[in-house]
């Protein structure tokens, strides 16, 4: 659950980052 849950906040970070 907690590795899930970072996997997603460096998703979005990535995704925010790229935009």
């Amino acid at each position: 659950m907690i590795q899930n849950t970072a996997s997603c906040l460096i998703d979005t970070e990535v995704d925010v980052t790229s935009v």
